[in-house]
């Protein structure tokens, strides 16, 4: 497989990833804030390298919205 292919997978990867930044419970009801990181931590990476190519960025919007997809299964 070439190196090329597997850093896009890695974009996908790392962009995919989420993380509660605020916890909050009572007796009645239990609160969590989830912000999709690895997008966050991509996006300023692609955009501060030299070397932009728009197949990272699909990899990374691909990540996003995996993310979204898991911070909705969340919310259920």
């Amino acid at each position: 497989m070439e190196s090329g292919r597997i850093k896009i997978f890695i974009y996908f990867l790392v962009a995919a990833y989420v993380m509660p930044v605020l916890s909050y419970s009572t007796l009645e009801y239990d609160f969590e804030l989830w912000v999709p990181a690895g997008f966050v931590l991509a996006f300023f990476y692609i955009f501060r390298k030299e070397r932009y190519h728009p197949a990272k960025m699909k990899a990374s919007v691909l990540g996003l919205a995996v993310a979204l997809y898991q911070i909705a299964g969340h919310m259920c």
